[in-house]
C-alpha cells in the first residue's frame, strides 16, 4: 500500500476452497508458501507455470520466484460449520395414512443430502427385523443453504406398521460433515380395513409376520376364506391369490423364505377387496409425483418435465376416477358414514387439479423451478389429505334421490327398448316378411302398445319434473325423447307399427343420451374433499350441496355457495343381452331378404352400439 493508506485486511477464504495460480515466464518454477509448507508450480506450455491446491489453513499466502516475492497476501481461512437440521413439526399420519415428515436444514455452504432414519423403539416384537430403515428426503435445487421440506411416505405395507419408531434426521453438507436431529417417536400409520374378508386377510398377514411358526394355521384360514367367493364379490383374482398363498404355505418345508413375498401378495389382495383399483391408482399417483419432484430438483430439461407432467396428469385422472368409483360403490352398499363436511372444508374437482398441473408445467418451462416445486408440494399435501366427502343425512337423502332417479331412467330406457322390439315384430308380421311366427304372445296389439308408449311418455315427464324440482339441468335429449315417444304413440294408436318404429328408435337413442347426460351431471357435482386445505380459496363450498349441484335449503331458507366436484356414476347395461342384440342386428343387416326400410332401421340401431 502507498503512504497514508491503511493495510488491506486479510482475504477471507472458505476452508476447502480450490486455489489456482499461474505465473508467466521466469527461469525457475515459482513456489507457493501457505500454512508453513512450500509447493512448487508445475511448468505448462509457453514457458509458464501453474499450480492447483486446496486451502485448509494458514494466515498468509505468498508466491516467490528466483528469490523474488511476486505476491504476498494475508488470509483468513473460514471454517466450514457443520449443517443444522431439525423437525419443524412432529411426524404424523395423513388422511391417506401416509407418514408426513416436515424438516428444515441449513449449512453455510449448502446441504448435499437429507435423510430420515427409522429405528424400532424398545419393546417391539423380537421377530421383527431391527435393521434401521433410511429414507432419502427431498433436497430442492443444488446445495441450498436453507431448506424446508415436506415428505410423504406410505409405510402401511411395511412390517413395522403400527409399531412405535424413533425417527432421526441427518443432514450432510458438500464437505461430508453430517448432523443428526433429536429423535422423534411416533407410531407408524397402520391402515384400517373395513371389509370383513380384507380384514381377515390382514389379520392372517400379521400372524404370518409376527408368528411365522403358525404358517399352517394361516394356510388353513386362507383356504377357508377362498371357499366363499360370494363374500368378496366373486373376484377370481382374489380367489386365485388366496389359494396360491395357502398352497405355498402348505407345501413349503420352511415357510420363512416365503414370508416376504406372501406378505406382499396378501396386502395387494386385501387392498383389491377393500377398494378395487383405487390403491393401485394411488400408488401410481405417488410415483408420478415423486418422479416429477426428482426431475424438478435436478433441473431436468423442459422435454423431460413435459413428459413427466403428462404422466402426472394421467395418474391424477386415474386416481380421481378410481376414488369416485369407490365412493359410488360404497354409496350403493350404504357404507358411507353420515359425518358432515366441515363448513370451512376445501372442495376440489378434477379441473382444479388439472389447472394446478398445467400451472406447474408453465412455471417450469418459464424457468421458475422453485415455484413449480412449491406448487407440486402443495398438490401433494392436498392429495395426501384427500378423502371422500362424507355426507350428512340431508346430503345422503339427496344423493339417494338422485341415484333412484338415475336407476328409474335406466329402467324406462330398457322398457322403451323392449317396446321397440315388439313394435318391430308387429311391423314384420303386418308386412308378412317373416309371418306371424315372428310375433310373440307378449307383444300385444298396436293399440295395447300405444297405451304402453303413453305410460312410458308420462313416466318420463314425471322424471323430468322431479329433476327440475331437484334443481338439476334437464338434459335436452330427454325432451326430444318425450316428443318422439308422443309421435310413436300416435302411430301405434292408428294401428301403424311401421310408422312407430322410426320414432321409437329416435326415442331410445335420445333416452340413452339423456341417461349419459344425467350421469355426467352427478359426476360433476359429487365432491371430493381435501381435508387440509384452508377456507376462503377458489372451489370452497358448503356441506349443504346435493349431487346434482343444487344448494340444499337451510332451516332459514338460505342456500350455500356452489362448486363442482368430480365422480363417476357408471351406467349399467346388460352386457350379454346387448351382445346378443348386436349379433342379431348384424346378421339381419347382411341378410339378402332385408327390405330397405328394415336395413335403415337396423343401421340406426347399430349406431347405438
Amino acid at each position: 500500500p502507498g503512504a497514508g493508506q491503511p493495510a488491506p485486511g486479510p482475504v477471507e477464504i472458505p476452508t476447502g476452497s480450490a486455489l489456482v495460480g499461474r505465473v508467466a515466464g521466469g527461469d525457475e518454477a515459482p513456489t507457493l508458501s501457505l500454512a508453513g509448507s512450500d509447493t512448487a508450480f508445475a511448468p505448462i506450455e509457453g514457458g509458464n507455470y501453474e499450480l492447483q491446491a486446496k486451502i485448509t489453513g494458514g494466515d498468509r499466502l505468498s508466491v516467490s520466484q528466483d528469490g523474488t516475492t511476486l505476491g504476498d497476501w494475508p488470509v483468513k481461512v473460514l471454517p466450514d460449520a457443520p449443517p443444522t437440521v431439525s423437525f419443524t413439526d412432529k411426524p404424523k399420519p395423513t388422511e391417506r395414512q401416509a407418514l408426513r415428515i416436515d424438516a428444515t436444514a441449513g449449512d453455510d455452504y449448502g446441504i448435499a443430502t437429507l435423510t430420515a432414519t427409522l429405528t424400532l423403539a424398545p419393546g417391539a416384537p423380537a421377530v421383527l427385523d431391527p435393521a434401521p430403515l433410511t429414507i432419502p428426503l427431498s433436497v430442492p435445487g443444488r446445495w441450498p443453504k436453507e431448506l424446508k421440506t415436506t415428505s410423504y411416505q406410505d409405510l402401511t405395507p411395511h412390517a413395522w406398521a403400527g409399531q412405535a419408531v424413533d425417527i432421526v434426521l441427518t443432514a450432510t453438507d458438500a464437505a461430508g460433515q453430517s448432523t443428526k436431529s433429536a429423535p422423534e417417536r411416533v407410531a407408524l400409520p397402520e391402515r384400517e380395513f373395513h371389509h370383513p374378508v380384507a380384514r381377515a386377510i390382514i389379520e392372517q398377514r400379521r400372524t404370518l409376520t409376527l408368528q411365522p411358526d403358525q404358517s399352517e394355521t394361516v394356510a388353513e384360514t386362507l383356504d377357508m376364506l377362498s371357499q366363499r367367493p360370494d363374500r368378496y364379490y366373486d373376484d377370481k383374482v382374489v380367489f386365485l391369490a388366496l389359494r396360491t398363498a395357502a398352497r405355498r404355505l402348505f407345501f413349503a418345508q420352511d415357510p420363512k423364505p416365503h414370508v416376504a413375498a406372501l406378505r406382499d401378495l396378501l396386502w395387494d389382495t386385501a387392498l383389491r377387496i377393500e377398494d378395487g383399483d383405487m390403491s393401485l391408482a394411488e400408488r401410481s399417483l405417488r410415483d408420478a409425483q415423486q418422479r416429477l419432484a426428482d426431475a424438478l430438483e435436478r433441473n431436468a430439461s423442459d422435454e423431460e418435465i413435459r413428459q413427466l407432467t403428462d404422466e402426472l396428469r394421467r395418474a391424477m385422472d386415474r386416481y380421481l376416477q378410481a376414488m369416485a368409483e369407490q365412493m359410488q360403490q360404497k354409496m350403493q352398499r350404504g357404507e358411507l358414514a353420515e359425518t358432515p363436511i366441515p363448513p370451512d372444508a376445501q372442495i376440489m374437482d378434477q379441473k382444479q387439479f388439472q389447472d394446478m398441473i398445467d400451472k406447474m408445467q408453465q412455471l417450469s418451462e418459464s424457468g421458475a423451478k422453485d415455484q413449480a416445486r412449491q406448487l407440486l408440494s402443495q398438490m401433494q399435501n392436498m392429495m395426501e389429505n384427500m378423502r371422500m366427502g362424507q355426507m350428512s343425512q340431508e346430503q345422503a337423502q339427496a344423493q339417494q334421490r338422485a341415484m333412484n332417479l338415475l336407476k328409474d331412467l335406466q329402467k324406462l330406457t330398457n322398457a322403451q327398448r323392449q317396446l321397440l322390439d315388439q313394435t318391430y315384430r308387429q311391423q314384420q308380421a303386418q308386412q308378412g316378411e317373416e309371418g306371424q311366427s315372428s310375433q310373440q304372445p307378449q307383444d300385444g296389439t298396436p293399440e295395447q302398445n300405444a297405451q304402453t308408449q303413453e305410460a312410458l311418455r308420462r313416466a318420463l315427464g314425471e322424471m323430468m319434473r322431479e329433476l327440475g324440482d331437484m334443481g338439476g339441468d334437464i338434459p335436452m335429449p330427454l325432451g326430444r325423447a318425450e316428443r318422439a315417444m308422443k309421435q310413436s304413440g300416435e302411430a301405434l294408436a292408428q294401428g301403424d307399427p311401421g310408422g312407430a318404429v322410426p320414432s321409437q328408435t329416435e326415442a331410445l337413442d335420445q333416452l340413452q343420451q339423456g341417461l349419459q347426460g344425467l350421469a355426467q351431471q352427478m359426476m360433476e357435482n359429487m365432491a371430493l374433499q381435501p381435508g387440509m386445505t384452508g377456507p376462503g380459496q377458489p372451489g370452497r363450498r358448503s356441506a349443504n350441496q346435493d349431487p346434482l349441484g343444487r344448494e340444499l335449503e337451510k332451516p332459514d331458507g338460505q342456500g350455500t355457495s356452489n362448486s363442482e366436484g368430480d365422480t363417476k356414476v357408471p351406467t349399467q347395461f346388460d352386457t350379454e343381452r346387448a351382445r346378443a342384440i348386436l349379433d342379431e342386428l348384424r346378421q339381419r343387416l347382411n341378410g339378402r331378404s332385408s327390405s330397405p326400410l328394415e336395413r335403415d332401421y337396423i343401421q340406426r340401431l347399430l349406431r347405438q352400439f
